[in-house]
């Protein structure tokens, strides 16, 4: 007998073997087999003990002794999408509710989980469902990350009912093409599918990124703008960002309208019927409308451009359909708060469809010129675009995109990041992501207590976050010299601008002092380690610089940066562009965004909704223009 008739009466034999247990085992013991084809996946959602192929596999093979080899797959299909909606639910339930509160905790200081977290939120409920479809996605390292988003139950609902269904309908399918129920060994070639599958997108990506590596950089098609097309009479709809501070019903920095200039003017000279609209704070309640009204910012625009910008106080209806007719070429209007939609079910925050569609319908070509809400989905921008023939980007997005993006992905080098701010959380992905990008990662601000402390350094009552502490270990000891921390601090006995203030070394820090900004040597430090620098990228201050005191570190760095020769400076939004405006350092950058939370995102390397939906313009060495 050769070595295959050998393998084949082995086969057969344990096929015998395997198939009579459980034939004996289903005739005693029926209600068991039922109970076991629910729990395998049940505990598969809790723990990651075996991939869903093998076990939807086991299941159609236990499952034939009762029902036969057709209706085992139909039955185990039904049976493993109860298991695993069940077990996914139960997870969902138990961190949401205050008996998981410990383990939810302990599940955010999972850096891999909190990256998954945040892909989450910004991704539509097809891409997740699509994602979670696949068998060998880690189901139960999603199932926890979805559970600590802002998705709401029903939304969790429906992607985890449908996603489970697909996943296990077509793991049906192949169990039936390679007839799983008739032989155990089979499940290996459904396996062997999935692995091919995987290697073939592994290898894919791997010859990617040495394309990338070796080309110095991928060649990606630029977004089309606003020069791109012909205004020349058309109603154009322009999303920009006047998200301005005020008080007592004034403006009090008007820089976000002033940035947005460029794309206004050129509309106007090009002959465009300008339709300019914005979001304005938060409306929760109708008593907010009256100090978020865009009436203000109205009257400010018609200041600069020296010309009326006609105000319509309403964000749909008859009165702004006509003012938009009656538009003549190179005239402009303002209509009212796009968040005066969120006072009736959150229409331009939640991307209603209708919304959208009715304000792509007020006109013929919509520029996305508001990068400061570009990693988010709203009515505004997603929603118009997806409803509209034209979508291309102002001025002010395209510098956005030029500078934020080429100077992660393609920096002049040394690229150092310099990262401040309050919380190690909130900039988790940026560290991951600039790890692989940056020669050098400055951390500062109150963020840099965590890291500290996760190098044993005495941090007083500086804030800390506990739970990140092992994190910043790991991102320690993965950076191999990459990050530097400061060496000294500016501390007191308080927060306050009485406070009084010293200096004491990162290794002397006394236990009733906090740390509220970097000392001399750490400024040194960094002045060194920036001297060389082609690109800089910073986001998040060094102290707490709205008290003078505690300002001078924030300040050193202003003028650290403003000082490199040849050099390309960027501030990443927020505070830390704040902090520049406020201290007069402004015109010493070559770029200051206009999106504290979009380019944090960017910084992240995740593609945005609002800079996605804009049209790509085709590369200079392709067909297209041809």
């Amino acid at each position: 007998m050769n070595i295959s008739s050998k393998f084949e009466s082995f086969v057969q034999n344990f096929n015998e073997k395997f198939f009579g247990f459980w034939e004996r085992f289903a005739k005693e013991y029926p209600a068991l087999i039922w109970l076991i084809v629910i729990i395998l996946p049940y505990i598969e959602a809790l723990l990651p003990f075996l991939p869903l192929i093998v076990i939807v596999g086991f299941n159609i093979q236990i499952l034939t002794p009762l029902f036969g080899p057709i209706l085992s797959p139909i039955f185990a299909v039904l049976l493993s999408a109860i298991g695993s909606f069940l077990g996914t639910f139960t997870v969902f339930l138990f961190i949401r509710g205050t008996f998981g509160l410990r383990l939810r905790q302990k599940i955010e200081n999972n850096p891999k989980v909190l990256s998954i977290v945040r892909w989450l939120e910004n991704r539509s409920s097809l891409f997740i469902i699509l994602v979670m479809s696949n068998p060998y996605t880690p189901g139960s390292l999603f199932n926890y990350a979805m559970s600590i988003t802002k998705i709401d139950i029903k939304r969790y609902f429906k992607i985890t009912f449908i996603s489970k269904t697909i996943c296990i309908f077509w793991l049906a399918i192949l169990g039936v093409i390679f007839q799983v129920q008739e032989n155990v060994f089979s499940i290996l070639w459904v396996i062997l599918v999935y692995c091919i599958v995987y290697l073939i997108f592994y290898g894919y990506n791997k010859i990617k990124h040495k394309r990338k590596f070796f080309l110095g950089g991928e060649k990606t098609m630029s977004k089309k703008t606003i020069a791109d097309v012909k205004l020349t009479g058309k109603t154009t709809l322009i999303r920009v960002d006047f998200n301005v501070p005020m008080k007592d019903g004034q403006i009090t920095d008007d820089n976000r309208i002033v940035q947005a200039l460029p794309t206004i003017q050129y509309a106007i000279k090009e002959g465009a019927k300008v339709v300019l609209f914005s979001h304005l704070g938060r409306i929760k309640e109708e008593a907010d409308k009256a100090k978020n009204s865009l009436a203000p910012v109205a009257k400010r625009l018609s200041e600069l451009l020296n010309q009326e910008v006609k105000f319509i106080p309403q964000t749909r209806g008859k009165e702004l359909e006509d003012a938009i007719k009656g538009l003549k070429n190179g005239e402009v209007l303002m209509f009212e708060n796009t968040r005066f939609e969120d006072l009736d079910g959150k229409k331009e925050s939640k991307n209603d469809s209708e919304l959208g569609k009715y304000w792509a319908s007020l006109g013929e070509i919509f520029v996305n010129d508001a990068f400061g809400t570009a990693h988010r989905e709203h009515a505004s921008n997603v929603g118009i675009a997806s409803n509209i023939e034209t979508t291309v980007a102002g001025f002010l997005m395209e510098k956005e995109i030029k500078f934020i993006g080429e100077a992660v992905e393609n920096p002049k080098r040394p690229f150092v990041a310099i990262l401040g701010g309050a919380k190690v959380s909130d900039k988790i992905s940026v560290i991951e992501n600039l790890l692989n990008k940056a020669d050098k990662i400055i951390i500062t601000g109150a963020m840099a207590y965590t890291f500290l402390k996760a190098k044993g350094l005495p941090v007083g009552i500086s804030k800390v976050e506990d739970d990140y502490v092992d994190f910043a270990k790991a991102m320690l000891e993965k950076a191999q010299g990459k990050l530097i921390l400061p060496v000294d601090h500016v501390a007191a006995k308080e927060l306050s601008a009485e406070a009084e203030a010293k200096v004491f070394d990162a290794d002397a820090m006394p236990e009733d002092y906090m740390g509220l900004d970097i000392g001399p040597k750490t400024i040194e430090l960094f002045k060194n380690e920036l001297a060389s620098a082609k690109t800089v990228v910073w986001n998040g201050p060094a102290g707490v610089f709205e008290i003078e005191k505690f300002s001078i570190g924030t300040k050193a760095i202003c003028e650290i940066i403003a000082n490199l020769s040849d050099a390309i400076t960027i501030i990443g939004g927020g505070d830390s562009a704040a902090a520049a405006i406020s201290l007069g350092y402004e015109d010493k950058f070559t770029h200051i965004s206009t999106g504290g939370g979009a380019s944090l995102e960017y910084l992240e390397g995740k593609e945005l909704p609002g800079i996605a939906i804009i049209e790509d313009k085709c590369c200079d060495d392709c067909d297209c223009h041809k």
